[in-house]
């Protein structure tokens, strides 16, 4: 007698890697971040960032998640191209991440962004202000939404942020250190038309 696989024993299967290469089959509408996954690959995984730089086995040409930026589930997964780097393109912790032996983890698969997936700590002590300049700056220069529907951040004295694309804060929170005010503002809407 044949054994019959129910849904939940294919799906346990599959482990995290096999999740890995489901979700990296999603596509996106409108403009693209990065190149998109058409075929399953065989996926490493990652629980942070510092895991992921930390790994001596990645060559270029794999594809990596992470679980999380600073730990699993933290809100800060993202899904990366291993390439080497290349001369003047400045890794920015978020979409271009340096890695050992002269790598980079270049950000993929993305439809919106959240300030988690470039960092931002919300920790109190953090200018989460520059994660969030750099969240903005890579959206404006893709195209992509920035979704972030909740959390506390801190800002120091990062200041003009511009904001091309749409952005949804929900209950996200900002606190502000005044004492870096200036005539410049935190952020600047700007528009992509004359």
């Amino acid at each position: 007698m044949a054994n019959k696989l129910s849904r939940r024993k294919v799906l346990s299967s599959f482990g995290l890697t096999g999740l890995g290469m489901l979700a990296s089959q999603a596509s996106v509408g409108g403009n693209q971040a990065s190149p998109i996954l058409k075929e399953p690959v065989l996926m490493q995984v990652f629980s942070s960032l510092s895991a992921l730089k930390d790994s001596q086995s990645l060559k270029v040409g794999n594809y990596v998640q992470t679980s999380g930026y600073y730990k699993a589930g933290d809100g800060g997964h993202g899904t990366y191209l291993v390439r080497n780097s290349i001369s003047g393109q400045e890794p920015d912790q978020g979409s271009i991440i340096p890695l050992r032996g002269g790598l980079v983890a270049e950000l993929m698969n993305v439809s919106s962004l959240n300030y988690k997936l470039f960092g931002a700590i919300g920790d109190q002590k953090n200018d989460d202000g520059q994660q969030i300049k750099a969240t903005h700056s890579y959206a404006n220069a893709k195209g992509l939404p920035v979704i972030n529907p909740n959390g506390e951040y801190w800002f120091r004295e990062t200041n003009a942020i511009e904001v091309k694309t749409n952005t949804e804060w929900g209950q996200s929170v900002f606190h502000f250190d005044e004492k870096f005010n200036s005539r410049e503002p935190r952020f600047k809407i700007v528009s992509n038309r004359p």
